[in-house]
């Protein structure tokens, strides 16, 4: 059974703060739970304002989005899952500019990155093995989130040397 896509008010609703687009990602991230990258322990705590997880074995602190597109942005994740929610709408041909404007993105190199590391997101997504556990058809949102959360972190020179 296919899902109707979210809409613009159920979507707003849904990740209305930066803790609920918080809590989304860790439910993709880690779908059967918290696991450890170092010892594969499954209990953790949460630690400090830089929302890290720290092992309770080992003590390794994981952040939500190392090794992600996300890694090491400023820009929040509100303005993030807001352009992946634009992009994947169908025939939704937004220009930059007109993305920068409606997101309030203050540069338009900002909004063009992140819209670059999302369509190479976009690309490897089809590649993506769905984990364990999953509905067979999920949002279209959720399925390029979690190509976002496999797509390695890439860099402003590494985009520039790619287009």
């Amino acid at each position: 059974m296919k899902q109707e896509s979210m809409g613009l008010e159920e979507f707003q609703e849904r990740f209305s703060t930066e803790d609920a687009c918080r809590e989304h990602l860790f439910e993709i991230r880690w779908p059967v739970g918290y696991s450890c990258p170092r010892c594969g322990h499954d209990r953790y705590y949460p630690h400090g304002p830089r929302h890290l997880y720290d092992c309770k074995k080992c003590r390794y602190p994981v952040s939500l989005t190392a090794g992600t597109i996300f890694q090491t942005t400023k820009i929040s994740l509100r303005t993030w899952f807001s352009m992946i929610f634009l992009m994947v709408q169908p025939k939704s041909h937004v220009s930059m500019l007109c993305l920068q404007r409606m997101l309030k993105i203050k540069s338009y190199k900002t909004a063009w990155m992140m819209a670059h590391k999302i369509r190479i997101a976009m690309a490897g997504r089809d590649a993506y093995n769905k984990p364990a556990g999953l509905a067979e058809e999920d949002q279209p949102f959720d399925r390029l989130l979690r190509a976002c959360l496999s797509t390695p972190a890439i860099t402003f020179s590494q985009l520039r040397r790619r287009s």
